[in-house]
């Protein structure tokens, strides 16, 4: 180690990683470790949307019990985002990073062997807890991690992660069920969730560190000093300055660790604007996607026929053009920012949302076809990659994960109402209606970044150096 390095704060931290030459190998490593759990979120959402034919016959479901067991992993996410990011705030990210795919592992066998539905419900809810703890520590962690000029493309990768799974979930689907398997199709779909899950924990026990700027923030500067040592190659060593009695010690930064109540005050403090502005994005591109996304297969069947085999060809041809979508969202992010982005998204979603609403089911198969697939791409590269990016990198270390967490939870209320609400609305007012309805989804997404108007590309949150002023006072608690 030739070079070395003295931290004595939070920001001596940040600026050594974003002043990193490109280090494009170990990042990639770093970002499928760590992104892998929405890799698998998107194939465990494809893998119940497969099987839900299959799933109503086997349970005898009615549209409502059908919207609720789709709905339940959501309702779990919920949970273990809000109460899982802020304990991934005060405990640090790599305790999450083993909890959550534990949880992962035993909900995929679980729910793959369930005898009835009361046992399938309680696994989607404990895999959707796992949901919830992975986002906010998955991405605050690639955010601490990656040099500021790379981190926006890196965390919008994100989606591509998730879009990739869902297309794989389908394609591998269609050997699977000309062996005929039948009504467990569902079932094997499933439980193979639990194969890269376990490859995923073993992974992330034996590559993954704690984030330095997550110990730096909290006090602990001989372990991030460690961690940089050890991942870095870099001699590094901490040095906290001699306090003299009523002088604040030159260049350390007021320590803090997150309370319960910085959860409310990211609604209150200087960080509301940029909260509510992810949450209400995140809550109407949520019900917009999941419920169009999840119930593709019924939507297919109305475009293409019944027949299983044609269902889920077309169904991995609906997310191959949401990984496109994906793509252009890493490709533009960095040029065009993620309100502009997101502001596009919203519009080509709306269009085609009125399309078929005019069309409804009568109109030619190949253009509402075409509909639902420049859909998927658009949503994918507007707000739908968007809205984790901006909940993410709005909030420094103290309080990132926290305030991901808040907006994972919107995301996921978003997904409630719309794997409860669309089979129910498929059911009673049809395709085309239930299409303009949705429309209602992106005009309240295009008012919400006329309202906030908030662009973090090239925004350091961790650049702050007051965060209980930046709560608004109060929500956070000195480390002693």
């Amino acid at each position: 180690m030739s070079e070395s390095l003295v931290i004595r704060n939070k920001l001596d931290v940040t600026n050594f990683i974003d002043t990193q030459p490109g280090r494009r190998k170990v990042y990639l490593l770093v970002a499928l470790i760590a992104l892998g759990g929405t890799f698998i979120d998107g194939y465990d959402f494809t893998s119940l949307g497969i099987g839900t034919v299959q799933l109503t016959t086997v349970f005898h479901l009615s549209p409502f019990t059908l919207g609720f067991v789709t709905a339940s992993m959501a309702i779990g996410a919920v949970a273990g985002a809000v109460v899982g990011g802020y304990f991934v705030d005060r405990l640090g990210r790599l305790h999450m990073f083993v909890l959550d795919m534990a949880l992962f592992v035993l909900s995929a066998i679980g729910a793959a062997l369930a005898p009835n539905y009361s046992v399938l419900i309680l696994f989607r809810i404990l895999m959707g807890i796992g949901v919830g703890l992975d986002y906010p520590v998955a991405l605050s962690y690639i955010a601490e991690f990656v040099r500021m000029r790379k981190r926006t493309g890196w965390l919008t990768s994100w989606v591509l992660n998730w879009q990739v799974a869902a297309t794989l979930g389908f394609a591998i689907m269609i050997p699977i069920w000309l062996t005929g398997v039948g009504n467990d199709l569902w079932r094997i779909a499933v439980g193979i969730g639990a194969l890269p899950a376990i490859v995923l924990l073993l992974l992330r026990l034996r590559y993954m560190s704690e984030s330095p700027v997550w110990a730096a923030a909290n006090g602990e500067l001989d372990r991030a000093a460690a961690i940089i040592s050890r991942e870095y190659g870099v001699q590094c060593s901490s040095e906290t300055p001699k306090t003299t009695a009523g002088v604040h010690p030159e260049n350390e930064l007021p320590r803090f660790q997150i309370s319960p109540r910085a959860i409310l005050a990211l609604l209150s403090g200087r960080f509301r604007g940029r909260t509510l502005y992810s949450m209400v994005v995140g809550f109407v591109q949520s019900i917009e996607y999941f419920a169009l996304a999840f119930y593709f297969p019924k939507i297919a069947a109305i475009i293409v026929g019944k027949h299983i085999t044609e269902l889920l060809v077309a169904s991995s041809l609906f997310n191959l053009a949401g990984a496109i979508g994906g793509v252009a969202a890493v490709l533009l992010v960095v040029k065009y920012g993620t309100r502009r982005l997101t502001q596009v998204g919203f519009l080509v979603v709306g269009g085609m949302l009125l399309i078929m609403g005019l069309l409804g089911p009568s109109g030619m198969p190949a253009i509402l076809g075409a509909c639902m697939l420049i859909f998927i791409a658009f949503h994918i590269m507007g707000p739908g990659g968007m809205t984790m990016v901006v909940g993410t990198m709005s909030y420094p270390a103290e309080v990132r994960a926290t305030g991901a967490g808040l907006t994972e939870a919107a995301v996921r209320c978003g997904s409630v109402v719309g794997f409860f609400v669309f089979p129910i609305l498929l059911a009673s007012v049809g395709l085309a209606n239930t299409a303009l309805i949705l429309l209602a989804c992106p005009i309240v997404g295009i008012l919400a970044t006329l309202v906030f108007r908030w662009e973090m590309l090239g925004y350091d949150a961790d650049a702050s150096v007051n965060i209980a002023e930046d709560l608004g006072g109060g929500a956070t608690q000195p480390v002693k």
